[in-house]
């Protein structure tokens, strides 16, 4: 498995290197500084689809492997750690930040050859929703699916947003530099997403307490 993940750690990043080539070739034919902001945004876009494409493919093999494991399981009532994975409530809000946190804390260091602190989170804030999710698939219930994937995108997001974060905070290099425009717009994005996210939670404590 280690040599495996290495071949493919090395693939990647050859392929992020030959993109990043092609921006450059692109940049050195102009002098305009437009030209070398469109080329830097391609990539950008390029490397977003390219990651939303696996982590959606992630998500699908995750959800059909747990779904195939309910349906020739003989255990059809839900245990408590099921039912635990379908009401999210702020704290799993404080989880998925502390394993975002962690999750970029390992990657960041020096030392990659230790992969154990992201796997932790990974363990700890995504695959539980996604298995409930194939339970609550092979048993058709839809409630419980539903409760299981708006957990799953909370520990999604939140974990993206400690990461943004934490990236800020030990000042990481960043392949180009954001305008005031540009941050000002972002800054609005994430607080309007934030607010979406946490919406149902909101909803939810606004009526335990009536």
């Amino acid at each position: 498995m280690l040599a495996s993940d290495k071949a493919a750690s090395l693939a990647e990043t050859r392929h992020d290197n030959f993109i990043r080539r092609q921006v450059i070739q692109a940049d050195s034919g102009s002098h305009n500084i437009h030209d070398g902001i469109d080329s830097s945004h391609l990539m950008e876009m390029h490397l977003i689809k390219r990651h939303a494409v696996g982590f959606a493919v992630q998500i699908f093999m995750s959800v059909a492997t747990a779904t195939v494991y309910f349906l020739l399981s003989p255990v059809k009532e839900p245990t408590e750690q099921l039912l635990a994975r379908t009401n999210p409530g702020f704290f799993d809000v404080l989880i998925a930040l502390a394993g975002g946190i962690a999750g970029i804390v390992g990657q960041t260091r020096k030392d990659k050859s230790n992969n154990i602190i992201p796997g932790v989170a990974i363990a700890t804030a995504l695959m539980p929703p996604l298995c409930t999710c194939g339970y609550a698939i092979a048993n058709g219930n839809l409630r419980m699916l539903l409760g299981a994937f708006y957990l799953f995108t909370i520990n999604a997001y939140f974990i993206y947003i400690a990461s943004d974060l934490m990236l800020v905070l030990l000042r990481t290099p960043r392949v180009r530099a954001m305008t005031f425009t540009e941050w000002k717009r972002l800054r609005k994005k994430m607080y309007r997403n934030t607010l979406l996210v946490l919406l149902p939670i909101l909803a939810i404590a606004i009526g335990w307490n009536r």
